[in-house]
């Protein structure tokens, strides 16, 4: 697969999807903070999967129903982000 790639979900295998590990949580507020990894795979795009092929690091919460958040390539950028985020 091609980084970047686009497919239709019926067309992937599941054994191929992006696992995402929370490696972290902190609550601020309301709301709730995750540091998770994220590992090489297909990726959700809305109404297709994406094809990721990169190790990365996010900065996850939930509001109004759905996930938010930022992406990095690195472990100490993403957790700055969550450090500054769960203490704001």
């Amino acid at each position: 697969m091609k980084h970047g790639q686009i497919a239709e979900y019926a067309e992937i295998s599941k054994d191929q999807l992006s696992k995402v590990n929370t490696l972290e949580t902190a609550v601020n507020g309301t709301r709730e903070f995750r540091l998770t990894h994220h590992s090489r795979g297909w990726e959700c795009a809305g109404s297709m999967a994406r094809w990721n092929d990169l190790e990365m690091y996010g900065v996850l919460f939930e509001m109004a129903g759905a996930t938010n958040g930022r992406k990095f390539l690195k472990q100490d950028e993403a957790k700055a982000l969550f450090d500054k985020w769960a203490k704001a």
